[in-house]
């Protein structure tokens, strides 16, 4: 099983959070934003479609805590789901 990879950049911006999907063939597909609770679940926040060259940005009111996107490839794809690294957020 092949999953892609996916990430969050390093410099982030007030307002979205941005990253990067491998391989890029995944452009259109939509990559899920979840925030982890205080009782450890993950609560869905926002969503964000991959760009041609790989880019997601989706757009919210960030607030501190620990974030993770994740991306269901279509099933054509011959790909896994992929969960991203989590990103700690400090405001």
């Amino acid at each position: 099983l092949v999953a892609p990879v996916i990430r969050f950049d390093e410099l982030q911006r007030a307002g979205a959070l941005v990253g990067h999907v491998r391989p890029r063939r995944l452009a259109g597909t939509t990559v899920q934003i979840q925030k982890r609770r205080p009782d450890g679940s993950w609560r869905q926040l926002a969503t964000a479609v991959v760009q041609a060259d790989g880019a997601f940005k989706a757009r919210f009111t960030v607030r501190a805590g620990y974030y993770r996107a994740w991306i269901t490839p279509p099933t054509r794809s011959g790909l896994i789901r992929a969960v991203s690294p989590t990103l700690r957020i400090v405001t």
